[in-house]
């Protein structure tokens, strides 16, 4: 399916991509006098495919409040990491009974630990060592 949608495909890709790796720096500075966004216009389109939510509002005393927002790079970096075979979605596989291959009922364990016959010793090992047995 790939082959066959190649050019969308790469650019869904090329677009996530964008998103993965924007930087913050790429929209705002910030500093102690403050928080200062650049002009749309001195953004390049993959910087602004990036861009989630610009908002304005009036502040009490005259201020404005802004709200900047990128889109997430969480989601958009699993779906790159997928895309390049990082990341693998398997499915997991029971047994007749529905439990998974290999495991480990960890309430059993705790309770074969707490019923051991000897005190200091676990089911699967040897007696432990006691106070002394290093000096």
């Amino acid at each position: 399916m790939r082959e066959e949608n190649k050019d969308t495909v790469d650019k869904i890709r090329e677009e996530v991509e964008h998103l993965v790796f924007s930087r913050i720096s790429n929209y705002l500075s910030f500093g102690p006098g403050g928080v200062v966004l650049k002009a749309a216009e001195d953004m390049t389109p993959e910087q602004l495919a990036a861009v989630a939510e610009v908002s304005e509002t009036p502040a009490a005393g005259g201020g404005r409040n802004i709200k900047f927002k990128l889109y997430s790079k969480e989601k958009n970096l699993e779906l790159l990491m997928k895309y390049y075979g990082l990341i693998v979605n398997r499915k997991e596989i029971s047994s007749p009974d529905g439990v998974p291959p290999g495991y480990v009922n960890m309430k059993q364990i705790i309770k074969d630990i707490r019923k051991a016959q000897r005190p200091g010793t676990l089911w699967n090992e040897g007696p432990m060592l006691e106070t002394g047995d290093l000096d």
